[in-house]
């Protein structure tokens, strides 16, 4: 996928999605459920569909209300709403594929970017417009309760981030212990290298610290300490 211009009769269009909000991409939020995971020990954060209906909690994808409704349609129906957590990590892993992928400049990978275009289909279709105040407003078709509610959105969200100015910008954690983490560097200079300052960005500066530091109070005997001097 790229935001370049299609070939043949669309390609005088230009796709434009934005993403509101403040609190980082959705999609990402969605990849990082999974931490860890160039580790030997991943850590998942979605093992069930209860989990997935948290995550939109507290993502914003759903107010109160409208958690409570998508966890009642998956009680009502275990077997959809596991096959849509199944959907759901599908999704996650293609993300993560193709935003790794992205950060590396390295082309993205096209069962990926199918298993993105798919979803995003389908978030289209449910969404119709009404004119509202003398403009186009996009509204869902369907009722609250949904059980794909999050899986779209996040496809949505991938869309306008691939296809957008911040593209370029995405990053994985450089910690190396496999953190795994994506996220959006907007620093001045593109600088930044971690996830989050307070967790593998504090580990790396305790541990340049540390050498640092051990550099400095090594005994004078040691043969380290005589490395490079000239003979006299």
């Amino acid at each position: 996928m790229s935001a370049g211009a299609p070939p043949g009769a669309w390609a005088r269009w230009q796709l434009a999605v934005h993403e509101i909000g403040s609190d980082g991409p959705l999609c990402l939020a969605l990849t990082n459920t999974r931490h860890w995971r160039r580790a030997s020990a991943p850590v998942e954060h979605l093992h069930t569909f209860a989990d997935l209906v948290q995550f939109a909690r507290v993502e914003g994808v759903a107010d109160a209300d409208e958690a409570a409704a998508l966890a009642r349609t998956a009680e009502g129906d275990g077997p959809a709403a596991q096959a849509e957590l199944g959907a759901t990590l599908q999704l996650r892993e293609a993300l993560f594929s193709l935003f790794a992928a992205q950060a590396r400049s390295a082309e993205l990978p096209h069962e990926d970017a199918a298993i993105l275009t798919r979803c995003f289909d389908a978030a289209v279709g449910a969404l119709a417009f009404e004119p509202r105040a003398g403009r186009l407003l996009h509204v869902p078709r369907a009722v609250p309760g949904q059980l794909d509610v999050v899986r779209l959105q996040c496809a949505v969200s991938a869309v306008a981030l691939l296809c957008g100015t911040h593209a370029r910008n995405v990053k994985e954690c450089a910690d190396d212990r496999g953190c795994g983490r994506l996220f959006v560097d907007l620093t001045r200079n593109r600088s930044r290298r971690y996830c989050l300052s307070a967790e593998c960005g504090n580990r790396a500066r305790q541990t340049k610290y540390r050498e640092r530091h051990k550099s400095l109070t090594r005994p004078s005997g040691s043969p380290s300490a005589h490395a490079g001097r000239r003979k006299g």
